[in-house]
């Protein structure tokens, strides 16, 4: 089976969207949403905040991916735990 390579531009556009989360997730967390905006979020990540906009919508956008991800990890957690 051969491996499916990401272009240059892709692994770019991963990066980034990983940069914005882990930026939201931070900031969240040690400020609350209330007093996070889009600039700090985009500060912390290192990109301007234009880019935001191609990869989210708001802030509540962010928050909704980074709660998914929690839930994820708590169900493979819960799964793990029924099996042992």
């Amino acid at each position: 089976m051969e491996e499916e390579k990401i272009s240059r531009r892709e692994m770019k556009k991963i990066q980034s969207r990983k940069a914005i989360l882990d930026s939201a997730a931070s900031l969240f967390q040690s400020r609350g949403l209330e007093d996070v905006a889009i600039a700090d979020i985009m500060s912390g990540a290192e990109l301007g905040i234009g880019t935001f906009y191609n990869y989210f919508d708001s802030k509540d956008d962010v928050l909704m991916e980074l709660l998914g991800r929690i839930m994820k990890e708590l169900g493979e957690r819960v799964r793990v735990l029924s099996e042992e």
